[in-house]
């Protein structure tokens, strides 16, 4: 099942549908931090720990500075998915090292980075964050993708899907028909 999520970021990013991406991406640590930490039923808990645990080493310089952690990536869910702003609430950031002053993402194909820029002065204290949606996207489903392939059987997943195609199959080759008559009458 991750592998049917990432495959729709990744149609996403391909087709510019940056919001869709993230949010299918923000959830995935969701996902697979409920295989993870199954008797865990704190969901922040879960997301943090399995984030930091697989993608903290990619995400973080071990200088010190802020870095994209499991703590900022929770926040940015939290904030896109139930308020609507794809931004961080830096109040609610536990971490001091992480407490930013200003979050932004970059939309677009160009560049995939995370870039930390600050000044820590005794006059001037400013922490900016810069992320690359398609960095963010890609490096979360990279890691979702290994940990699932990997622990395939700690995921149970409860659901009905399948194609219309599946369902109302006199319907498709009716369409099919259609169409192929449609394409006789033009040629």
């Amino acid at each position: 099942m991750v592998e049917l999520y990432v495959n729709d970021i990744e149609n996403a990013l391909k087709n510019k549908s940056y919001f869709s991406a993230l949010a299918m991406s923000l959830a995935l640590p969701d996902i697979c931090g409920a295989a993870e930490y199954p008797n865990e039923t704190s969901t922040a808990k879960r997301y943090i720990e399995w984030y930091n645990k697989y993608l903290g080493e990619y995400m973080s310089d071990d200088s010190g500075n802020p870095y994209l952690s499991g703590e900022i990536v929770y926040n940015l869910r939290n904030t896109f998915l139930h308020a609507g702003s794809p931004n961080i609430d830096s109040n609610k950031i536990k971490d001091e090292a992480n407490q930013l002053d200003r979050f932004m993402l970059i939309l677009g194909d160009g560049t995939e980075m995370c870039t930390t820029l600050f000044i820590d002065t005794p006059i001037v204290k400013l922490r900016t964050m810069i992320v690359d949606v398609t960095y963010l996207c890609k490096t979360i489903c990279d890691r979702s993708l290994w940990y699932y392939k990997n622990n395939t059987n700690k995921f149970h997943f409860d659901f009905s899907i399948d194609t219309q195609d599946h369902f109302f199959p006199v319907r498709s080759s009716y369409l099919q028909e259609i169409q192929s008559s449609k394409h006789l009458i033009k040629s």
